[in-house]
């Protein structure tokens, strides 16, 4: 039986500590202004590199599982019950909020594990408030199967095009967007291996593949819609969003 006691990684916003972003509806992205048609802005490697504050390249991120741990709900994998995250700048404790499977037709692609910062309340509507909160999350997907890179940047394009639209965007999240898929080389990731992003309040929301972590970058849109492909109103799967807060809706 294959045991493996997983990494995950945590996220933020600028927004300011312990508030939730503003937005309309619940399991929807607040609008922003400054529009720019999607289809005619083609960045360049220079143009998103550019938006990466240099500074954030010493930045580190470690996360330390706690002792306890509990076994997936699809697989063998053992993931802690609690973690401290630690950046160059900031750090969290976390705590899981459940897991659950993605499959694709009859084959399991990765379990995905919730966290958010420890002791705080997700309120009456908690999917809304992971989508949207200014707090200390993160999102763990350990594979259970091969998987390129063009196959998950293509999943997280589509799943933000569903949330976002395909409206006119602001120019800063158009190329964060970029910066975001240009993080999944082509090589994708091996069974066994993980993804993990994770908002840090301060920080930004840092993304990590297979234990290498990237700088992060600092758009609260771009988090709340990545949030929002697995708990706003029309998830990726309604099992694997019901799952990922079973310890919560177990309560």
């Amino acid at each position: 039986m294959r045991k493996a006691i997983v990494g995950l990684c945590v996220t933020a916003c600028l927004a300011g500590a312990g508030g939730l972003l503003p937005g309309p509806a619940a399991g929807q992205v607040p609008p922003e202004t400054s529009f720019v048609d999607t289809t005619r802005l083609h960045p360049t490697d220079a143009d998103l590199m550019s938006l990466l504050d240099p500074e954030e390249f010493l930045a580190f991120l470690e996360i330390e599982p706690g002792d306890e741990s509990f076994r997936g709900k699809g697989t063998d994998a053992m993931f802690p019950v609690e973690a401290h995250v630690k950046s160059s700048h900031s750090e969290a404790d976390l705590t899981a909020l459940g897991s659950g499977v993605r499959k694709k037709f009859v084959f399991t692609v990765y379990e995905g594990v919730a966290y958010a910062e420890k002791g705080i309340g997700l309120g009456p509507d908690p999917y809304d408030t992971l989508i949207r909160g200014d707090f200390a999350k993160s999102i763990h997907m350990y594979f259970e199967r091969d998987v390129d890179g063009g196959k998950i940047r293509g999943a997280y394009r589509e799943g933000l095009d569903k949330v976002l639209g395909k409206q006119e965007r602001p120019v800063t999240l158009v190329q964060d967007i970029e910066v975001f898929l240009g993080f999944f080389e082509d090589a994708g990731v091996k069974d066994g291996q993980t993804i993990d992003l994770v908002w840090l309040p301060g920080d930004g929301l840092y993304t990590m593949v297979n234990g290498e972590s990237f700088p992060p970058v600092q758009n609260p849109a771009l988090a709340s819609g990545l949030w929002a492909i697995w708990f706003g109103n029309d998830p990726v799967s309604g099992d694997l969003k019901r799952d990922m807060l079973r310890f919560v809706n177990e309560k």
